[in-house]
């Protein structure tokens, strides 16, 4: 099933990743394709890495939720048959998230 709907997953992040602030967007390839610290991201936003922080959580949690929301939606999955497919997103989003971030195109995923 997960071969089956890669390229499905791979539009779905890529429309939730789209779907986010601009902010959240940058921050999130500051950290995972430029590798900047917190710290440096927070010095960058005058803002403290206690607060990039809880932007880039944030920011993920939101791309994960979209990304599930559209594959509900598109591929009108049982909640179990979701569930099974997603089962190991959370773990590779990051991954997910710098090829997307870095214009490759290529996640990995389901």
């Amino acid at each position: 099933m997960r071969q089956r709907h890669r390229a499905d997953f791979q539009t779905a992040l890529a429309e939730a990743l789209a779907a986010l602030p601009s902010r959240e967007r940058t921050v999130l390839r500051l950290h995972f394709v430029e590798g900047l610290s917190l710290e440096r991201i927070g010095t960058a936003y005058r803002t403290h890495k206690s607060t990039v922080s809880r932007w880039l959580a944030r920011a993920r949690e939101e791309v994960l939720e979209g990304t599930r929301s559209r594959l509900a939606e598109r591929l009108r999955l049982s909640s179990g048959e979701l569930h099974s497919l997603l089962r190991d997103v959370p773990g590779q989003l990051d991954q997910s998230l710098s090829a997307l971030l870095a214009g490759t195109g290529e996640t990995e995923g389901p």
